[in-house]
């Protein structure tokens, strides 16, 4: 019955269209929720990009000043040799988180890898040349005994359970743990497994080809295993498959495997990409050193600049209380902090510029010659890039995207009201189409009735001339005129096919229409038609055949019966309805559709 279901494309827009007031709800609603979530948003601060002029000026400056450098090098291999950095390595990845990930990853590629490279140093089957496979063959024939009273499709499941018996006995784990348990070979299980072929036979037998790297071990496996087919024959096979086994033993055969060469380049193409796998995560390993080292770096340097102030400090305020000029303490200070000087130096040479400065006169050259003393050896960088360093600029409020925002939540509304106008309507969107059904169930289709739709408002609102619009637009604009045009249409045809009993009293049943706001009405105006043109014809309303027990009693004791239908109506239900007519071999009349109007 789905297939029979229809979406109109026309319908679908013109709800839509028809929602206007919905969906311009949302889209406001949504745009002012969107303004007012823009307008509470807490103020980000962002850095301005510098004045032109400010640029300018700050390329005209040439005085030379001093400044504090991180001599510290940012990658490891320019400070630490391999050997350490190994152990640095190593302790991060047993103590740093992203370390212990990416160390966690290569141990389980190198596990993968060393798997791998066992499997073809140890796999047998890797083992055996490609261009020459010998197979020892073996094959169990089954035959079931005939048993009294057994027909002869029960004695075709019990050969097929009978195979598939010793096909799962054979390909089984305890199997080949039962030969390994011989004593006879030195292997595991899991390592001879790979060395077996076993296939059922039309006939319902078994075919077994034992291969192997070595004459010895094939003949060893093929005794063992005729060995075993004949234990399963004699304890395991359950009493209720009587047979009779009989082993035929084939002549050995060579062949050519190839696909014991694609199993080997496959495992070393996983080899090879694992390997340049874990070459990635190493070089991911040594790279999340490299910034976590860089970090630790930034966290000295910011740690030494606040020592180094407090000391600074010191010193200016002794200076002071021995009435230091304020311009040369400034002038010393700033050339301390802009040199590269560590705070436990400036610390020991404190004291020794002090009193420096008790013992002079406090002048120019004074500063100059300690500056020379204890500031201009090899620790000290000069910047000569003819530029000097400004105070940074000031934060600058970022500005909101009111109009990027209010847009998105325009869209988002949008999107909610066509959705949930759809939703409202869906019933009717995606209904059955009642032409498709009349004629699947070979009835006669009478025509169209147009009903007015139940939630259909008065037009004389605010702006209810857009929706008179939009239902001339898409021709669903009720028309009352038009309504008795297809109502006497469709009460002449039922005429017509009442001709026989035209001068009798005549009971038609109309099923569904009961309490249907919209079929109901239009429904009320063919009976109004029918009884003052036909006074001998009733039409009768019920409900739904399928949940009404007097709708039945009413449809058993009619002469006909006539289907109102809609496309918002359950087609299962018409087309039982239909059904129970017609095994009651009551006549129908026919099918009259009721379409929606605005």
């Amino acid at each position: 019955m789905e297939e029979l279901k229809t979406i109109n494309i026309k319908d679908l827009m013109f709800i839509l269209f028809r929602s206007w007031r919905l969906i311009l709800a949302c889209i406001l609603g949504f745009a002012l929720i969107a303004a007012i979530y823009t307008r509470i948003l807490p103020i980000q601060y962002i850095t301005p990009e510098p004045k032109k002029e400010e640029v300018e000026s700050t390329e005209k400056t040439t005085a030379p000043i001093f400044i504090w450098e991180e001599n510290e090098p940012e990658k490891l291999e320019d400070k630490y040799g391999e050997i350490e950095i190994q152990k640095m390595l190593q302790d991060f990845a047993l103590k740093n988180r992203e370390g212990i990930n990416i160390n966690n990853q290569i141990n389980a590629l190198n596990d993968s890898n060393k798997a791998l490279r066992d499997s073809l140093k140890s796999d047998l089957y890797l083992q055996i040349d490609p261009e020459n496979r010998v197979n020892k063959r073996l094959v169990v024939h089954l035959t079931l005994d005939k048993i009294a009273g057994r027909t002869e499709f029960e004695h075709s499941v019990a050969k097929q359970n009978l195979g598939s018996f010793y096909m799962n006995s054979i390909k089984g784990n305890s199997f080949y743990q039962r030969i390994v348990a011989a004593g006879l070979i030195s292997y595991e299980p899991d390592d001879i497994k790979g060395l077996f072929q076993v296939r059922m036979t039309p006939q319902g037998g078994i075919n077994i080809a034992i291969t192997g790297p070595e004459e010895e071990l094939r003949e060893t496996l093929y005794r063992l295993t005729i060995e075993e087919i004949e234990r399963i024959n004699i304890e395991d096979v359950p009493v209720f498959l009587p047979h009779e086994m009989k082993l035929e033993e084939l002549e050995d055969e060579t062949v050519k495997d190839s696909f014991i060469d694609i199993k080997k380049s496959e495992t070393t193409r996983q080899i090879k990409e694992n390997e340049e796998e874990i070459e990635r995560l190493q070089e991911q390993m040594r790279e999340a050193l490299d910034r976590q080292h860089k970090f630790d770096l930034e966290y000295q340097i910011e740690v030494e600049t606040r020592l180094k102030q407090e000391v600074v400090d010191i010193i200016a305020d002794t200076m002071r209380a021995n009435a230091v000029k304020e311009n040369a303490i400034e002038n010393l200070t700033k050339a301390i902090m802009d040199s590269n000087i560590k705070s436990e130096e400036l610390q020991e040479i404190a004291d020794d510029i002090i009193i420096k400065y008790k013992t002079t006169n406090k002048d120019e050259d004074t500063l100059n010659e300690i500056k020379a003393l204890y500031l201009t050896s090899d620790k000290i960088i000069i910047n000569r890039n003819d530029s000097v360093r400004k105070e940074p600029l000031p934060l600058e409020p970022k500005p909101k995207k009111y109009k990027r925002n209010i847009f998105m939540g325009a869209f988002l509304g949008l999107l909610l009201g066509a959705f949930l106008s759809i939703l409202k309507h869906w019933k009717e969107l995606a209904g059955y189409d009642v032409k498709a059904i009349t004629s699947w169930q070979k009835l006669f289709y009478i025509g169209e009735i147009s009903g007015k739709h139940p939630n259909t408002k008065s037009k004389k609102g605010i702006l209810s001339f857009v929706d008179s619009f939009i239902d001339k637009v898409f021709d669903k604009q009720f028309s009352p005129e038009q309504q008795e045009e297809e109502l006497t249409y469709v009460h002449q045809i039922i005429k017509g096919l009442l001709i026989e009993n035209k001068d009798e009293e005549t009971k038609i049943v109309v099923p569904g229409v009961l309490e249907d706001l919209k079929k109901n009405p239009v429904f009320d105006r063919l009976k109004t038609i029918a009884q003052t043109e036909d006074p001998h014809l009733e039409l009768k309303a019920i409900s739904d055949l399928q949940r009404d027990s007097d709708a039945v009693k009413h449809l058993r004791f009619s002469d006909a019966v006539l289907f109102v239908r809609s496309s918002s109506d359950d087609g299962d239900s018409f087309v039982k309805e239909v059904q129970l007519a017609k095994g009651y071999d009551i006549p129908i009349l026919g099918v009259v559709e009721v379409t929606t109007k605005w």
